[in-house]
């Protein structure tokens, strides 16, 4: 006889992705894998004393779900930076509580005088204020570290004043084809937003990239992200050359 299963699911639509078999009245799981799948009669043969069983009340249990469209690697990137978003996937509701986030994120992971400090997520249609936060506003966090924030749709980017330093623009730069560098009202001063295009002036060097040991580590962790919400399949839409070659290396 085999050995009893670790769990057992049953009553609801269990899908199997199996041409010859697409679905089952329950499945047995032992040892992190599959052990059985089939009638409720077959599965239920391998229910032990401490055989845990799980009633699905009608849900459906699929083996796993597959990524369509996903971007593993921006996941990993994400986790070196502070998480701006709102409810409820971050606590950020209006300029200060972001700001505050850039605080403890700072403590939280010790970044030095010079350090960058990455934050990505942030969404002005839902923030109090509505508007992205300004050169000013994150000069308020820090004017000792500089700070580049991603918006949610990461086609905008909102920096302080040495970070915009550090990439080179002021008020004499220019729009680039294909981007803006927002302006303060009235002058040709940069407020920290810069759309498309002109965000390219920190992709040059200008923002050090972790080390392949930390960015490996990264993606590592971002597997695990995946799988505890059941993605058993994940790919990276939208890849450079070096993002490419660690997700081949991890």
């Amino acid at each position: 006889m085999a050995s009893p299963a670790d769990r057992i699911f049953h009553n609801g639509p269990i899908l199997s992705m199996e041409e010859d078999m697409p679905r089952a009245e329950a499945v047995a799981v032992s040892g992190g894998g599959i052990a059985a799948a089939g009638t409720a009669a077959e599965v239920f043969a391998l229910r032990g004393p401490a055989t845990e069983v799980t009633d699905l009340a009608g849900r459906a249990l699929l083996p796993g779900f597959v990524d369509g469209h996903g971007h593993l690697a921006k996941v990993a990137d994400s986790l070196h930076s502070a998480n701006l978003a709102g409810p409820p996937v971050g606590e950020v509701v209006d300029i200060p509580s972001l700001l505050d986030t850039l605080r403890a994120f700072i403590r939280g992971r010790r970044i030095p005088p010079g350090g960058w400090v990455r934050g990505r997520g942030y969404d002005p249609a839902f923030l109090a204020e509505g508007r992205h936060p300004t050169r000013d506003d994150l000069d308020r966090v820090s004017r000792e570290h500089p700070i580049h924030l991603t918006h949610v749709s990461g086609h905008l980017v909102s920096a302080n004043s040495l970070a915009l330093a550090l990439a080179g623009i002021g008020a004499d730069s220019a729009d680039p084809p294909g981007g803006i560098i927002r302006r303060a009202d009235g002058t040709n001063e940069p407020n920290g937003v810069l759309e498309e295009n002109a965000m390219a002036a920190f992709s040059t060097g200008v923002i050090p990239m972790p080390s392949s040991e930390d960015q490996l580590a990264a993606l590592e962790e971002a597997q695990r992200i995946y799988a505890s919400q059941g993605i058993t399949t994940a790919q990276e839409g939208a890849m450079f050359p070096a993002e490419q070659a660690l997700l081949q290396e991890a």
